[in-house]
């Protein structure tokens, strides 16, 4: 008596000796499953690769310096504050620690710190 039992993905119904434990998937699998998985990745992968934006060039003279002004202003982008204006009274700010969304009153200039994580609001200039 042959005994079968299903594959959790696909249902097909093959014998116990054949399932293996899937990483991925988290659970017992047929052989099939697992190929079609490898294949599927594989096929991302060289997507990716072939997809992979290259860097423009660099200006004829560009050195070390020119490389740490370029980090220093990506650094200070990343770290500026998001303030966009709702109203006459009130602006959205958004904390540039944790990048949560909050209002502002102008005028009573509360809340005064982030209310998620707790970090000071800088001056706001619009």
């Amino acid at each position: 008596m042959d005994i079968k039992v299903k594959c959790k993905r696909c249902s097909k119904e093959v014998r116990p000796e054949e399932l293996t434990l899937d990483y991925t998937y988290k659970m017992m699998v047929c052989p099939n499953c697992v190929k079609e998985r490898r294949t599927h990745e594989q096929v991302h992968k060289e997507l990716k690769d072939n997809n992979v934006v290259k860097e423009p060039a660099k200006p004829a003279g560009w050195d070390a310096e020119d490389e740490y002004l370029e980090r220093a202003h990506q650094e200070k982008l990343r770290n500026t504050v998001k303030v966009e204006k709702v109203s006459e009274d009130k602006v959205k700010y958004k904390c540039a620690h944790c990048k949560y969304e909050f209002l502002i009153n102008i005028h009573t200039k509360v809340p005064k710190a982030c209310p998620y994580c707790d970090t000071p609001v800088y001056r706001i200039s619009l």
